[in-house]
């Protein structure tokens, strides 16, 4: 699918040059609270994010959460980080497409600890729908296993079908 998937997870840890390098013109095409996210000139399957802040919080917590639950049940509802700059401001994932109205009855039911949990924050790899945003978390939720929750929300499917509010 995309030249930049690295068998070895030390391989995956690059200078920022490698970034700025492959990014494709200098207007991201997105752009969030705290992250920019530019097309990658020779790859147009993944995308790179830039952090807007001093302290690239967003990234390190996508690049901690795939690498745990890469190998998970989990991993099928993440889009995949790629790579991750020595110093975090750059971050390689798969590229998504967005959802359209359609796609709310796809959304899988997301981990209670996932705190954007706004429809733009999801997108699609072909037919499956997949968090694409995943650097707001309740660390609260996720560290904590005395909280009495369960593992998983309810997608949206399941509310339209009992009548709440969903989104």
């Amino acid at each position: 699918m995309t030249k930049y998937r690295e068998a070895d997870l030390a391989q995956r840890l690059k200078p920022d040059a490698f970034f700025e390098e492959r990014i494709l013109g200098s207007t991201p095409f997105a752009s969030g609270t705290s992250r920019e996210v530019f097309e990658v000139a020779d790859d147009p399957s993944v995308v790179i994010k830039r952090s807007k802040r001093a302290f690239p919080g967003a990234n390190f917590a996508e690049w901690t959460i795939w690498n745990a639950v890469r190998t998970t049940s989990l991993e099928e509802i993440f889009a995949e980080v790629l790579n991750i700059s020595e110093s975090g401001l750059f971050l390689m994932m798969v590229r998504l497409t967005p959802l359209s109205q359609a796609d709310y009855a796809d959304i899988p039911m997301l981990p209670v600890w996932l705190n954007d949990r706004k429809p733009n924050a999801l997108g699609k790899l072909g037919s499956v729908v997949k968090v694409m945003d995943y650097g707001v978390l309740n660390y609260n939720c996720l560290l904590n296993p005395s909280l009495e929750r369960t593992p998983l929300q309810v997608n949206a499917a399941y509310r339209r079908q009992q009548g709440t509010p969903g989104w």
